[in-house]
């Protein structure tokens, strides 16, 4: 088995990787890195980074939802004094 010599392309440490490994994690600062032939970086994923873009689109997400329940409350309140007034019922006297 040959071991071939790559940098890692977050913080460029030099890594071993046996030819037959297509997916590594750097042993100093925990990227993942893919590799084509075992000696070729094709990229990196920062799973860190992914996991906060899929809280944050989640967190949108609960907002927009929220904001719509709001608003279908406040067209059904208005519906509902709408309706009352046209049937003469009066809040608060």
């Amino acid at each position: 088995m040959h071991i071939n010599q790559i940098k890692c392309p977050n913080c460029n440490a030099n890594l071993q990787v046996p030819d037959n490994q297509n997916r590594m994690f750097c042993t100093y600062c925990g990227t993942q890195i893919q590799l084509d032939d075992g000696a070729t970086v094709i990229r990196y994923v920062d799973e860190a980074r992914i996991r906060e873009i899929e809280y944050q689109r989640e967190l949108r997400q609960r907002e927009e939802d929220e904001r719509r329940r709001i608003e279908q409350e406040r067209l059904q309140t208005e519906e509902n004094n709408k309706n009352a007034r046209k049937n003469g019922i009066r809040f608060g006297e």
